[in-house]
């Protein structure tokens, strides 16, 4: 299957401090329509994980089980987006961790939430060890468009939800 891969870094500031979380994702490329220019690997290394279609209707049935997920889009107009396979860096091995899935509303919304983020240990600083994240809540409002949710598919969990 032709992938494409898709890094998303969010930076939140808290009290002065900086929390980033970069997601690595992949998403096939029938989900953009037109296939995009094949990118090459550049060096020899460890192949990007797939996401089975397995994989991806249970983490779709995670989120919706998921009461914080119930919760924002309750009363909502939404359908599910993309969805492709969280992994880690390559310097960590590209290994599955999960599923990255996007829910996008009918209309834009204001929300003021205490948003789940999953703040990933890219550079092995912290030695998290596995899973290579740790989970923060940030309580801020936002005009939400879609939510960006990433699925632990080993703890069954949602562990990240962001407000795009």
């Amino acid at each position: 299957m032709k992938k494409k891969a898709i890094v998303v870094a969010v930076s939140l500031i808290l009290a002065g401090a900086t929390a980033v979380a970069v997601v690595g994702f992949d998403i096939p490329h029938r989900a953009f329509g037109n296939d995009p220019p094949r990118l090459e690997q550049s060096m020899p290394g460890p192949e990007i994980p797939e996401l089975t279609e397995s994989e991806a209707a249970k983490a779709k049935q995670i989120t919706l089980a998921d009461a914080r997920v119930q919760e924002l889009i309750q009363g909502k107009g939404w359908v599910f987006g993309r969805i492709g396979v969280w992994h880690t860096t390559w310097e960590q091995g590209l290994k599955k961790i999960g599923a990255v899935l996007e829910i996008h509303f009918g209309e834009p919304c204001q929300i003021e939430y205490d948003w789940p983020v999953a703040v990933c240990d890219d550079e092995n600083k912290y030695n998290y060890g596995w899973p290579p994240y740790r989970e923060i809540t940030i309580h801020e409002a936002f005009e939400v468009r879609s939510l960006t949710i990433s699925v632990d598919l080993t703890s069954g969990e949602v562990v990240m939800i962001m407000p795009m």
